[in-house]
Parts: C-alpha cells; structure tokens; sequence
C-alpha cells in the first residue's frame, strides 16, 4: 500500500524522532527569559486558584444567603445508640427543641458522617422541612414580634419554617432578610473582584508566554540563518531551497507552539 499523502514529503530522516539533545539545545535558547518564564508560571498558579476560589464563592452565597438550610430532627424516632452518636457528634453546634426535637445547621448537618447521615434519613427521623434562620438584627426581631406563631427561637437564633416564608407579606420578608440581601451583594462585589483579578492575571500570563516564544524564536531564526549564510554553493545545490525555508519558518513556529 503507498503511502499516505500528506501535501509535503521528507527528503530524508535527520537523526531520531526524539533526541533529548535537542531539547537541550532549545533550552539554551530559553535561559535568557528564565525570569520571565517564572513569572508567567506563577501568574498561571494564581489564576487558577482564583478561577477555582469562584464556584466556592457560589457555594458560600447559595448556602449562607439565599437558601440556608437547618434541618430538623426527630431523636425519638432514632434508637437509643443511633440518638447518643448524633448529639455526640454534632456537638454543641446542633440546637436543641422542645418535644426531643433536634436543629440543625448546614455546615453541622454536612459535617457529620455519611453513614450517620444516611440512617438518620433511613429511621424517618429528619423532617420533610427546614428551617430558616434569621439573621440577627432589630428587623428580625420586628417581624418576629409582629408574627410570634410562625418563629421559634433555640440557642438565642430565631428560626421560621422553610414553607412559612409564604406567609410573611413582602414588607417583613423584606425586612427579615435584609442581612441576607447585603451579604449577598458582598460576596458578589467579592465574586466579581475576583473574576477580574483572575482574567488579569490570565491575559498577563499569556501575554508574557507569548512575547517570551517570539524572542525566543526571533533568536532562532537569527541564527539559522547565520548559518545558512556561511554554507558553501555546494550546499544549496545539494538541498532543496523550498526545505530550507521551511526549517526557516514553519519548523520554526512548530517550535513556538510547542
């Protein structure tokens, strides 16, 4: 079978496919800019951690403003062993109701073991609601004065049911998540900081890359060509001038994209 035709054939085969004297002859090429270079990598660390710090951010601003989550537990429904290992392991972070019922927060309930968390789920004992917790501030107190049926309060917090936000009218939902409203705006003041320090850093990091591979490749060609300058007339009627000037040019840029 012939070979396949690939627009451009190889007159003949110089030296091995990989030759890691090669490679350290390009590095010499690449010692001036050794600062440089460094610089760039750095730039790339720091703007991955940022783009990474974003989705955590989201994160933060689902679970803290706009849906916290407390979830509701019922010990007498758990075995007496399964009831002791909850309370233990939540600690002083779980918030005790009337009627062997048992609050708690997101990062609590999160920060339990999975498998403590899957048979609570199992024995029925976690509620099919959660609760809200409003934030401190004299708004909360005022909507909870004005509806005391729909609030509970545990450990200092005022809580009110997930489905209960329903029945508040838009001036006391407005009201009792004010707080919520202003740390939502901070962490996206924070996101948005965030987001432009990263693509700074990104458009900085690739600025340097590609001004270091032009200079670099700038004195590559510089001294390809000096050599070709010293060869002898022999030498250009023995290769092909079309070869030469694709060592020149595209072997070159190939080099720039590697």
């Amino acid at each position: 079978m012939p070979p396949m035709d690939y627009g451009y054939m190889e007159g003949d085969h110089l030296g091995r496919p990989y030759d890691l004297r090669l490679l350290r002859r390009l590095l010499a090429f690449s010692r001036p800019h050794l600062r440089r270079i460094a610089l760039a990598a750095l730039l790339i660390l720091l703007s991955t951690g940022l783009e990474l710090l974003l989705p955590y951010l989201t994160r933060l601003g689902i679970d803290l403003y706009i849906v916290p989550q407390v979830q509701e537990v019922d010990l007498a429904r758990l075995p007496g062993e399964l009831s002791a290992r909850l309370a233990d392991s939540a600690g002083p972070g779980a918030w005790p109701l009337e009627g062997q019922r048992l609050l708690l927060p997101a990062e609590v309930w999160r920060g339990l073991d999975p498998k403590l968390s899957e048979a609570v789920r199992q024995a029925g004992a976690l509620a099919g609601h959660a609760w809200y917790q409003a934030p401190p501030g004299p708004g909360a107190q005022q909507v909870a004065a004005a509806r005391p049926e729909l609030f509970v309060s545990a450990q200092g917090r005022l809580l009110i049911r997930n489905d209960h936000l329903a029945r508040l009218d838009h001036g006391q939902l407005m009201a009792l998540r004010a707080g919520d409203a202003w740390g939502l705006a901070r962490l996206a003041l924070l996101f948005t900081l965030a987001a432009a320090l990263a693509f700074a850093l990104g458009f900085g990091q690739q600025m340097l890359l590609e001004r270091t591979g032009q200079e670099i490749m700038f004195s590559l060609r510089q001294g390809l060509f000096g050599h070709l300058l010293g060869r002898s007339l022999g030498f250009f009627a023995k290769n092909p001038v079309g070869k030469l000037v694709t060592r020149l040019t595209n072997d070159v840029q190939n080099l720039n994209e590697l």
